[in-house]
């Protein structure tokens, strides 16, 4: 499983890869908005398949931000790792539901 990693200053010139040449014009796609709502929010990245993904937490869960494709990034296989991730934690979350209900 990929390892996530805050967003820290520390980490700008590698983020800066992926954003300088974003076309999706959110400010979430940016180091300074992931910096400035770091205590809210609690950005956290890897790289997956060639694309930088970003998860915030929200509202008590985590949410991702859509893969920003690096030079070779894969769009289509960082979702369907996305995918998976979020089956895994759906299947624990059932199990831990029905745990706690016996």
């Amino acid at each position: 499983m990929q390892q996530f990693k805050p967003v820290t200053k520390q980490d700008g010139a590698k983020l800066r890869r992926y954003y300088k040449d974003c076309g999706y014009g959110l400010c979430e796609y940016s180091l300074g908005t992931k910096l400035m709502w770091k205590k809210v929010l609690h950005p956290a990245w890897a790289e997956i398949a060639g694309c930088l993904v970003v998860r915030n937490r929200d509202d008590g869960g985590w949410n991702f931000d859509y893969p920003v494709p690096g030079p070779e990034g894969d769009v289509d296989a960082a979702l369907r790792d996305d995918k998976a991730r979020f089956d895994r934690w759906y299947e624990e979350k059932k199990r831990s539901e029905r745990r706690a209900r016996w």
